[in-house]
């Protein structure tokens, strides 16, 4: 059953769409018809609202619902990921995607000090806030993560876990200690500088290692969200 996204809507016995991009894309890309039933979700309820189609006519499209569906698609954990700024955009795009598909609650790129200069315009944000939409929809998820950007590492209160390729202090995934609430820091493909780990020391964040292999920035982040999410349920 295709899943849908609509934000701020009141969703009662009948719906009507009458967005002009909405109404497309279900009559033309999805090729709707009359009875057929679709899922949506408003991204901040965990509640689909399953409904039929009733009718189909030049302007508008009008549902009629059929079920609410209380959903157990997120995590207890409130995950967010401080993910460097990595070299090119395509690697931008695949975080995203794959940090909303396992269930990050929030994604903040920051210019990491060994970040090599990546211009995010406004039109490659918005295309970004479109693939989170899609895999939240794709993968049954109904929290649609939030997106930000800054310059800096800011403040990381909570629990820090700072995914690091250096033995030295760093602990394994299986020795760290887990809140409710997590932030997992990763670095550019260059990692993180020797004073942004500094203060993120100060802060009490714990410095973990995986084993003698070096990850990918971007696969990184759904492995330590896994792996936290199961050893905070276990």
């Amino acid at each position: 059953m295709q899943r849908i996204y609509l934000p701020n809507t009141d969703f009662q016995n009948r719906l009507i769409i009458t967005d002009k991009e909405l109404y497309h894309q279900i009559t033309r890309v999805m090729r709707a018809r009359v009875w057929q039933t679709y899922a949506f979700f408003d991204g901040v309820s965990t509640v689909d609202y399953v409904y039929k189609i009733i009718d189909i006519n030049k302007s508008e499209c009008s549902f009629e619902l059929i079920e609410k569906l209380e959903k157990n698609s997120e995590n207890q954990l409130d995950i967010t990921l401080y993910q460097g700024l990595p070299n090119k955009f395509s690697k931008l795009e695949t975080t995203v995607q794959k940090s909303c598909e396992v269930g990050y609650r929030k994604i903040v790129f920051f210019q990491a000090m060994n970040s090599q200069k990546l211009v995010v315009s406004d039109n490659k944000k918005e295309r970004l806030t479109k693939i989170a939409i899609e895999a939240i929809e794709q993968c049954g998820g109904n929290i649609i993560p939030e997106i930000v950007f800054t310059d800096t590492l800011s403040d990381v209160n909570w629990d820090t876990l700072v995914c690091h390729t250096q033995w030295d202090e760093s602990k394994s995934l299986a020795s760290t200690s887990l809140w409710t609430e997590v932030n997992i820091v990763v670095g550019p493909e260059w990692g993180l500088h020797e004073d942004e780990l500094r203060e993120l020391k100060k802060s009490w964040a714990q410095k973990i290692f995986f084993w003698e292999r070096i990850l990918r920035c971007e696969t990184v982040a759904p492995l330590v969200w896994f792996y936290v999410s199961q050893k905070k349920e276990s």
